[in-house]
């Protein structure tokens, strides 16, 4: 047995852009989906309202007096030097991070790019190279440009394709040197619980909500292919990966039921994983979709567009593992049962687990935990 790490093997960690620049109002950045989430202390997890958004909560997070810690973060825009600096000396190897969009295209749909965005990631990654620090950068993390929420809907807008092409390409051309590992869209499957911060869709602005953030998906499939296409051609070494949130779960009894339903929730969210990997739906999702009555809307070319530009590599953040009961849970995964063996911590809620581990896997490439 091998008690080593391969040589391939770099330890890192990771943050996104909402999570730690701040400035969200410096230098030209836009306002994003991130920069709208108040901090309500005293709020129900269940009751916080940013993931299923209505037109109503949406108008009162962007008009409201709230405090808003995203756009604050740790000042990483300013003071990215003394973080880079600190990550060196504990030896990190790698730093998964992220661009925000509204850093490159304030509303989504400029013509031009800010160029002093670019300029900040510049020399982030400049700066990272000469502490020894490996960047692996997530295009998109939760940070929708809010003008792409009212004035296209956000993804259910076949239209976000090009213009999220559009800011992948400017990235591309100016980084690819800088940056061999690109994450394209920050764990695409939890359109259950981040739909509002990944998709950007408002809930009452459509008829059939849950077709619809397929849909939406869907739409980020085809752009996350056609990314990986321009980035080959541009360098084929690039290495294009998918990211997953891991939502595993068990059978709360080893009965039938329990075990058929564990195994389909399971499979609908490799799913997410399947279309860009494989390059093609599975049986098992076009099922899935026959039996929800969900009809996607897809346009010609976009299958063989997926099927010819699969992702080099998986990452994967795992959180908790949960549990499901036949009798009272559904395909939902916000549908769960406690699992009475072991005691859930605050942040898990009803899951079995609430340890936490970020991953990317590849051909022996790079795997990072944080």
């Amino acid at each position: 047995m091998n008690k080593t790490f391969p040589k391939s093997f770099m330890f890192g960690g990771a943050i996104a852009a909402n999570q730690a620049e701040g400035a969200f109002d410096v230098d030209g950045k836009g306002l994003s989906t991130a920069d709208i989430q108040p901090y309500l202390p005293n709020v129900p997890k269940t009751e916080l309202h940013f993931n299923n958004m209505d037109s109503k909560t949406f108008e009162d997070y962007v008009n409201g007096d709230y405090y808003y810690p995203k756009r604050n973060g740790v000042h990483f825009y300013a003071r990215y030097k003394e973080y880079i600096d600190s990550l060196a000396n504990m030896d990190f190897q790698t730093l998964r991070l992220s661009i925000a969009w509204t850093r490159i295209f304030p509303n989504g749909d400029e013509a031009e790019p800010n160029e002093k965005g670019l300029q900040f990631y510049r020399d982030l990654f400049t700066y990272m190279h000469e502490k020894g620090i490996e960047p692996i950068i997530t295009i998109n993390h939760y940070e929708l440009p809010l003008n792409l929420v009212t004035k296209y809907g956000g993804w259910a807008n076949h239209e976000l394709i090009d213009l999220f092409v559009k800011y992948s390409k400017v990235l591309l051309d100016n980084f690819h040197e800088q940056v061999k590992y690109w994450i394209v869209i920050n764990q695409i499957n939890l359109i259950h619980f981040e739909a509002f911060a990944s998709l950007g869709i408002l809930e009452d602005k459509v008829a059939n909500y849950t077709q619809t953030k397929f849909q939406a998906v869907h739409h980020q499939f085809v752009a996350s292919a056609e990314v990986t296409e321009y980035a080959h051609k541009i360098d084929s070494n690039l290495q294009m990966g998918v990211m997953l949130a891991d939502s595993h779960t068990e059978p709360n009894t080893p009965s039938p039921e329990d075990v058929l339903l564990s195994y389909k929730r399971d499979r609908m969210q490799y799913f997410f994983g399947d279309v860009p990997i494989l390059g093609e739906y599975p049986q098992y999702a076009l099922n899935f979709f026959a039996d929800e009555g969900i009809k996607l809307d897809i346009r010609p070319g976009e299958l063989e567009v997926i099927k010819a530009n699969t992702s080099d590599f998986l990452c994967i953040s795992y959180y908790y593992s949960s549990v499901v009961d036949a009798t009272k849970d559904t395909m939902d995964p916000g549908t769960t049962t406690s699992n009475k063996y072991i005691k859930a911590n605050e942040w898990a809620g009803a899951s079995t687990r609430a340890d936490c581990t970020y991953a990317c896997l590849s051909t022996g490439i790079v795997i990072v935990c944080q």
